[in-house]
């Protein structure tokens, strides 16, 4: 054998678990016993060739794809990035959601789309001949939900009907009688037949089969799935939906990655039928630019070993005598990241003796020496200060509208005390009213590690900030003092001595400091 074509591998992380699906030319199907085979073979393909082994990919698509931003406009969409890399600043900007109550909202899980816009984006679709489409939703409640709220509409004629229910009806005569009467068997036929379907793990396997099989035949128009479907299945459609763009992964509620978008958003552009896909997203109330771009970037998701050699496998190891931990680990993908991280680190470690060398201090050493010890003593008093951030009593300074400046920021922030913000929320009580890189301000969340300063002075806090015209009157008041303490102390003066602030009935004396 001369050559051998690896066409595909797809490599899924799931935290500590990790999954490896390989799709080959061999007439293979995966299964344990013939997946080790191939494994084998490749392996073995690259131990013992005398020839050279090289990797060739490409990251071009035969199908460019353009991504689009659902508008509450006339036109409805507006062009985020073209099939040629450019991302259009402007139009986000258009439609970029507008500030709006951050602070106190959790959260968002699932989607944050309306049914009133979801039926309309699939008239959209359907008048402009984009289908068929997939719209993805993290949520399996939420595409059933979305599925029976369009299933009113009636995307299929009456031979396309027939055909779904003869396919259908013979598939599902393979159940058991008790699993015929099950509901999801019943309201999937009427879905189906209307050109709408389902596709999520809580489905019958059967079920998801036929649904498969008439997506690839053109009898559905509009199929509702979990991210599940993008993996493992060739199932391209014209277009692709996403009605949100965070995701709960067991822990946390998140923002997805590229990775993630790439695997999705890949089924949009069918090779031989359209020129090019379509991508529609929903986009989320704290979307920013720096986000969109980082999803849009098209670069994959860094792989990272989940190689772990725990006390389990050593000890099934001292089983074997031909068995060799050390020789596991060496070989193992874990300890070829490693090394190749050692090697970056000594390279970089080098480089950076190489520029401390071609420094020449043009001052005495002495004062340089005196200089580092002081910002040495400085650096431990910071420290201790932090320390003391860190503990429960730091809470008898945090008064409402008081002054802190975070670690890491340029301007200050506003503690906000939410016990006195109208009616209690299911929400952390501390927060800070927080301005951000892009000018914004938003509410977040106090985290203690993070303050460096706390300040003497308290601005007056309006008693309702879920009112836009309050919130804006805060960042005000916090600019205000800002600016008046860079022109008395200079520009990073700290606004710590209420007596030397004077503003018109704005700044409130900080007599609990």
């Amino acid at each position: 054998m001369r050559f051998t074509t690896c066409a595909t591998a797809n490599v899924v992380s799931f935290g500590k678990r990790a999954s490896y699906c390989s799709q080959t030319p061999f007439a293979l199907f995966f299964s344990p016993r013939r997946f080790q085979m191939l494994a084998s073979l490749l392996s073995g393909l690259f131990l013992y060739t005398t020839r050279h082994a090289t990797t060739v990919y490409t990251e071009k698509r035969p199908v460019p794809l353009r991504h689009y931003a659902l508008s509450s406009q006339d036109d409805g969409l507006v062009l985020l990035k073209d099939e040629h890399g450019k991302f259009h600043r402007k139009n986000f900007a258009q439609v970029r959601p507008k500030d709006r109550n951050h602070g106190f909202r959790g959260p968002s899980r699932g989607r944050s789309l309306s049914n009133a816009d979801f039926r309309k984006l699939v008239r959209l679709a359907i008048d402009r001949n984009l289908e068929p489409m997939i719209v993805f939703s993290f949520s399996r409640k939420d595409c059933e939900a979305l599925a029976r709220y369009i299933s009113v509409m009636d995307l299929n004629v009456e031979e396309e009907k027939a055909l779904v229910e003869n396919v259908y009806r013979n598939a599902m005569a393979t159940l058991s009688e008790q699993d015929q009467k099950l509901e999801q068997i019943g309201s999937m036929l009427e879905m189906l037949k209307r050109g709408i379907g389902v596709h999520h793990s809580g489905l019958l396997p059967i079920v998801k089969e036929i649904v498969e099989i008439l997506f690839q035949e053109g009898l559905v128009k509009v199929l509702l799935a979990t991210e599940t479907f993008s993996l493992g299945l060739n199932m391209p459609a014209r277009m692709v939906f996403f009605t949100a763009l965070k995701k709960f992964d067991g822990r946390n509620v998140r923002y997805i990655t590229s990775g993630e978008y790439i695997q999705m958003s890949g089924r949009a552009g069918r090779r031989g039928l359209d020129e090019r896909g379509i991508v529609i997203l929903k986009l989320e109330d704290d979307s920013n630019e720096e986000c969109m771009r980082r999803i849009l970037s098209g670069r994959p998701d860094e792989l990272r070993s989940a190689f772990r050699l725990g006390y389990n496998m050593l000890l099934n190891l001292q089983r074997s005598e031909e068995a060799q931990p050390e020789q596991i680990m060496i070989r193992s993908f874990a300890q070829f990241q490693a090394m190749k991280r050692a090697e970056s680190a000594v390279a970089q470690l080098e480089s950076i003796e190489t520029e401390l060398k071609q420094i020449r201090f043009s001052s005495d050493d002495r004062k340089v020496e005196r200089l580092f010890g002081l910002n040495q003593r400085l650096s431990e008093i910071d420290w201790s200060i932090s320390r003391f951030y860190r503990s429960d009593h730091v809470d008898l300074f945090l008064k409402h509208g008081r002054l802190l400046k975070l670690r890491g920021d340029q301007h200050w922030s506003v503690f906000v005390d939410r016990r006195r913000c109208g009616p209690s929320r299911k929400t952390p009580v501390f927060s800070v009213y927080r301005q951000g890189d892009d000018g914004s301000w938003r509410m977040e969340n106090l985290r203690r590690h993070l303050i460096q300063f706390i300040s003497a002075v308290c601005i007056e806090m309006p008693k309702d900030l879920d009112m836009e015209r309050s919130r804006a009157l805060v960042s005000e008041n916090a600019q205000s003092a800002e600016r008046h303490y860079a022109r008395v102390g200079g520009r990073d003066a700290a606004p710590r001595s209420c007596a030397r602030f004077r503003h018109t009935g704005k700044m409130a004396a900080g007599a609990d400091a």
